[in-house]
């Protein structure tokens, strides 16, 4: 099922539409400027402002090619995002199956924002929902300024709550010197979780801190936190 501006069919079994195209096929959502449909072997080619949506999970890019058999297909110079806070880009993206996509020549992040806080630059990865991110060659940044190089690195990527190390954040303190913040996340059941930090900074400063986040209930929800700092 869907909707276009004009169809037209080069032969029986293969239709071009074009004119804001939106294609709906089991769970998916086409949309292109211009998509081709290859009923006998039931693939799709689209071109132009290309957007695919599964659910909460959104990929855009310029060029499509999707195979509807195997359920997997490329976008070229694509972006995606899946929630609640995982999104990657790159050249290629490839979605190999509901949970694997792989990465060629991008970044990965889990910050919301055009330029995010921190990613890993990559030049190929395989992205596992529910598991991990396989970076290849990462260059983790802050902001556009390259800190660290790691030939192979593993990071989290899951769409529900875990308990563990978070990612450290880094900064600079005019007074407290360079700064290494490091918190670990701990799941309390479905209701409750806590969050422990420790500060260090380069001019002797030391932090630590705690958080507890409580929701009960729909309509109660809470949070305490508590932060000493020694200078």
């Amino acid at each position: 099922m869907g909707t276009a501006g004009d169809i037209h069919y080069v032969r029986e079994d293969y239709v071009v539409a074009s004119g804001g195209v939106e294609l709906r096929f089991r769970d998916f959502t086409f949309q292109g400027e211009k998509v081709a449909i290859d009923l006998k072997m039931e693939q799709i080619t689209a071109e132009g402002d290309v957007i695919l949506d599964q659910g909460p999970r959104r990929i855009v890019g310029d060029t499509l090619f999707f195979d509807l058999n195997t359920e997997s297909g490329t976008l070229a110079n694509a972006k995606a995002y899946v929630d609640p806070d995982i999104f990657f880009e790159g050249r290629e993206i490839t979605r190999l199956s509901e949970e694997r996509y792989r990465v060629v020549d991008g970044m990965v992040t889990s910050c919301i924002d055009d330029s995010p806080a921190w990613n890993f630059r990559l030049s190929r990865g395989e992205v596992e929902l529910e598991g991990y991110a396989k970076v290849k060659n990462a260059r983790f940044r802050v902001k556009k300024v390259p800190v660290f190089y790691w030939p192979q690195v593993l990071y989290p990527a899951k769409t529900e709550r875990a308990s563990g190390l978070l990612f450290p954040n880094l900064g600079y303190s005019e007074n407290r010197g360079a700064y290494l913040g490091l918190a670990y996340f701990q799941t309390l059941g479905r209701s409750y979780d806590t969050t422990f930090f420790l500060d260090l900074y380069g001019e002797s400063y030391l932090g630590v801190g705690n958080e507890f986040r409580y929701q009960p209930s729909e309509f109660t929800t809470g949070l305490v936190e508590g932060y000493v700092i020694d200078d």
